[in-house]
């Protein structure tokens, strides 16, 4: 509550809480906005290649308890800490699970890492793993096309590559949006 009032003391006019590992944070973190009266984004971090945050949590319950609980002050929420390849078959699946599907168009910003990698490989490299961005490039546009995804960028491997392959495949993404 005290960071939400230093920003709000500060003139802050959207927050933005990235990496999120639990819903109970992620609630918190929308109540103390919304008692502050800061618009926030809630970004959730995925566990490797499953549709569920670290501690076990399926994204749709965790994206279902936070608006339960804070009455959908969220603006929206967003997924980072997972490659967009592993993401993608994350986001497929739930289309095929209508209770949970209904969640997908709170979803509006991915930041995807570079490697495929999982996160204990990661744990235990040597050398980033910068992956390939042209790869990480297309799969975040084919997301972000076929699912309506307004807000995109890097996370964990991403460097000036990334983002310039990103933007090559981007132009014109955001033409037909209000």
């Amino acid at each position: 509550m005290e960071q939400m009032k230093a920003l709000r003391a500060a003139g802050v006019e959207v927050a933005m809480a990235f990496t999120i590992t639990t819903a109970n944070e992620a609630a918190g973190i929308a109540l103390a906005a919304k008692e502050c009266g800061i618009p926030v984004a809630i970004v959730f971090t995925l566990g490797d290649k499953q549709a569920c945050l670290p501690d076990g949590t399926h994204l749709a319950d965790a994206v279902a308890f936070v608006d339960d609980e804070t009455s959908n002050y969220a603006l929206f929420f967003g997924i980072n800490c997972i490659h967009p390849r592993a993401l993608e078959k994350c986001l497929t699946a739930l289309q095929g699970q209508p209770e949970k599907a209904k969640i997908l168009n709170r979803i509006n910003g991915i930041w995807g890492n570079a490697s495929e990698k999982t996160h204990e490989e990661l744990d235990g490299c040597d050398e980033l793993d910068e992956g390939d961005a042209k790869v990480w490039a297309d799969v975040s546009v084919r997301i972000s096309d076929h699912m309506g995804i307004r807000v995109l960028g890097g996370c964990c491997g991403t460097g000036h590559g990334h983002l310039e392959e990103l933007a090559a495949r981007s132009a014109g993404l955001g033409a037909g949006w209000n």
